[in-house]
């Protein structure tokens, strides 16, 4: 068990690098579109592996504790992720306080998406993940043929609910056109723990070497030639393409594993629900500019910002769990002062 979680962790550090990487503005379009073949793929996938790990305590508790718990790990760090962001917004733009602001921020919580009054369009991902873990939840408690059932419908409505939804008017309420491909990969993840996937791709990690370079080069050439992502999906293809360039990331990460990587991705949702306002921020205060006095242009220029963005996403998450901890200390002193 501890050896999947360490696997889990530090899987969910390569996916929030590329996803930090693919928000950076300089990034190059071949980089931009392989990453965005797999990056959000791959953490519907984990949600699912992690789902089938604790899958028994699930099964246990009642549907209304499952939504409960999944409210507090998913919408509350939404809510919260929204304010700093707006608070980090409004050191770049003027605001005022009035019924229309809050309106205006009322429709960004509630309707996320397009709606959001914030530079924090990835803030999509937790109220989509909340309602697709839960629709995952009903199918799989039903049994295994209605899980695969709902998954081969969740395919065939994957291109028809994009075109249906986004193609004909840009704005969906909660990304919900991504409901569909979101199951998928849930599911993908579900089957992988199931089945022992992960430890297949560690074991004769030189014997499977041939297989897993042709299988990335398909999935490279595939994403270069027809370019897509998880919020654009017009075809199934897509799926063939995204799953590919996973089984060519999780085998290339989980043979090279560092401790750097792994401690982003423990604290992989503070790093992505506070990068993009961060990079927003560079972007305004023209660190591109800086980098360039500096002889530091495209590529690494691109990975210069995804390092900074990170790092401090990391010290708001430090000087937030510090103040934390800090007012915990405080409230039980006082308790324990308080009591005769």
């Amino acid at each position: 068990m501890k050896s999947r979680e360490n696997d889990i962790d530090y899987l969910k550090g390569i996916g929030i690098f590329f996803v930090v990487w693919g928000h950076v503005w300089l990034i190059p379009g071949d980089i931009f579109h392989y990453i965005y073949s797999f990056h959000m793929p791959l953490f519907f996938m984990l949600s699912g592996y992690l789902y089938y790990m604790h899958r028994e305590r699930y099964h246990k508790n009642t549907f209304k504790q499952f939504i409960k718990n999944k409210a507090r790990s998913l919408l509350v760090p939404y809510l919260s992720f929204y304010v700093v962001s707006l608070i980090l917004t409004a050191i770049t733009a003027s605001i005022q306080l009035n019924v229309s602001f809050f309106v205006i921020t009322l429709k960004g919580i509630f309707l996320s998406n397009h709606w959001q009054n914030v530079n924090n369009f990835a803030l999509w991902y937790l109220p989509l993940s909340f309602i697709a873990i839960i629709i995952f939840y009903l199918l799989e408690k039903r049994g295994k043929w209605q899980l695969f059932l709902g998954v081969c419908l969740s395919l065939i409505l994957t291109p028809i609910s994009y075109q249906m939804l986004y193609q004909s008017t840009g704005r969906v309420p909660f990304t919900i056109h991504v409901l569909f491909p979101a199951i998928v990969f849930l599911a993908i993840g579900y089957w992988m723990n199931k089945y022992s996937c992960l430890e297949w791709l560690k074991k004769q990690y030189f014997a499977k070497t041939i297989l897993l370079l042709i299988v990335g080069g398909i999935g490279l050439s595939t994403s270069l030639k027809w370019p897509s992502e998880i919020l654009f999906i017009e075809n199934i293809g897509y799926f063939v393409t995204a799953v590919l360039n996973l089984l060519f990331i999780l085998w290339v990460s989980l043979n090279n594993q560092n401790k750097v990587i792994s401690y982003l991705g423990k604290h992989s949702l503070f790093i992505y629900g506070l990068h993009r306002p961060i990079i927003h921020l560079m972007n305004h205060y023209q660190v591109e500019r800086i980098l360039n006095r500096l002889a530091i242009k495209g590529l690494f220029a691109s990975l210069v910002i995804t390092i900074s963005a990170i790092i401090f996403s990391l010290l708001l998450m430090y000087i937030y769990m510090t103040l934390k901890k800090i007012i915990l200390v405080n409230s039980v002193e006082k308790n324990n002062y308080q009591t005769p």
